[in-house]
């Protein structure tokens, strides 16, 4: 075990520490925040859905415009849906369209874009009790962000407090060509004129292999546990909506993805055409494999409670330390000096996971994180002497 960790784990866990430090100071980088909705009337929203983005002013207007619309007539029944952009990037440039429209704004100033931070700094200065984080280059029917409020709804109706949901029905996304984008973007035509035989599906599609991302409705309670997305580890065009949905599912209360019906009448989800980016971040296949590292080594659960050391989402604690606990880092090494043997150590960690009982009743995700962390650590109580925590 000690050579599988010095061969192996340590190194995972040194190259993710020094990610995570060079990535931290960019959250301060908030350059410009312009929030519209008032929490000390309405308190924390329903829904807060968050657009990360760089650049694709036209793709942002249209969404905007779909959006903002449905976000509106959900207000007049008291159903509160926020929606927030978030821009990284060295200049701002969508101020004033979301200052028109009455929407959300933040501005992380840099020079490198990484949705995985933009989507944290939205959700970490707009607390809510679910979100949307939602690709900026989608449409939707007008009934799609009403189906999302029944979903969440229905969800918290049953008790569950810690799930996902991928709200495309079927999960299929229509591909619009780029004639009929130009179109839209120029005002010739509105999306609900444009056939849907007009628009393209994936061919994986139909061999079941799904897009992973694009928009995804996930509880506050679960996105904390993952504390949001893996930024020390995505940057740039990368593969963040797989390894998140897997952290995820891991961690909900179901295990599984809630999806839509296809069938759903006024709820597709368009995806407008623009230049493809797959092959611009020469480090792409690399973040596969640190993700698969983590899969190979069952190493998830220490990555995710490892996160919470560096408070990202600390504000959140402080609004409610009950559903958002800290780390348990210092009980676990507390405990384990303190044990004369591996015994002593097992029957420790189990003390430890039974004064959670209040962690798992205000937030699941949290106390299977902790479980998960555990269990780590009872498998690998070398680490302690190679770090303190």
């Amino acid at each position: 075990m000690s050579e599988k960790f010095d061969k192996l784990e340590k190194h995972f866990i040194n190259m993710s520490m020094q990610q995570t430090m060079k990535m931290l100071p960019i959250y301060n980088c908030v350059t410009e925040r312009c929030m519209t909705y008032d929490y000390s009337l309405k308190g924390a929203p329903l829904i807060t859905l968050v657009i990360p983005i760089r650049g694709r002013k036209d793709h942002l207007y249209q969404s905007l415009k779909c959006l903002d619309k449905q976000a509106k007539e959900l207000s007049k029944e008291e159903i509160q849906v926020q929606i927030v952009v978030s821009e990284m990037s060295e200049e701002s440039i969508h101020k004033d369209v979301c200052k028109k429209l009455d929407i959300g704004y933040i501005h992380t100033k840099h020079s490198m874009f990484s949705k995985s931070i933009a989507m944290n700094q939205a959700a970490r200065l707009s607390p809510s009790e679910a979100f949307i984080f939602y690709d900026v280059d989608l449409v939707v029917d007008d009934l799609w962000l009403r189906e999302c409020v029944i979903t969440t709804l229905t969800q918290y109706k049953k008790g569950s407090t810690c799930w996902i949901s991928q709200p495309v029905p079927g999960r299929k996304i229509y591909y619009v060509n780029e004639k009929n984008t130009d179109d839209i973007f120029s005002g010739k035509k509105k999306i609900s004129e444009i056939q849907i035989s007009e628009h393209m599906v994936q061919p994986s599609w139909f061999q079941g292999n799904y897009p992973p991302g694009g928009a995804i409705l996930i509880t506050a309670n679960l996105f904390y546990a993952l504390q949001g997305y893996d930024y020390s580890l995505f940057w740039d065009y990368s593969p963040e909506d797989l390894s998140f949905l897997k952290s995820a599912l891991a961690l909900s209360d179901s295990g599984e993805l809630i999806t839509w019906e296809e069938e759903k009448p006024g709820c597709n989800v368009y995806h407008l055409h623009h230049e493809l980016a797959q092959n611009e971040n020469m480090s792409y296949e690399h973040m596969v494999f640190a993700d698969s590292i983590m899969d190979g080594l069952d190493m998830r659960m220490y990555y995710l409670h490892d996160k919470l050391r560096y408070g990202v989402f600390g504000s959140w604690n402080a609004i409610d330390s009950d559903r958002f606990p800290n780390h348990i880092f210092t009980e676990a090494q507390s405990a384990f000096h303190q044990s004369k043997d591996k015994r002593g150590f097992k029957e420790a960690v189990d003390g430890i996971v039974a004064s959670k009982q209040a962690v798992k009743q205000y937030n699941p995700a949290m106390y299977k994180l902790y479980v998960g962390f555990l269990d780590y650590l009872i498998k690998t109580p070398v680490i302690f002497n190679h770090y303190r925590f």
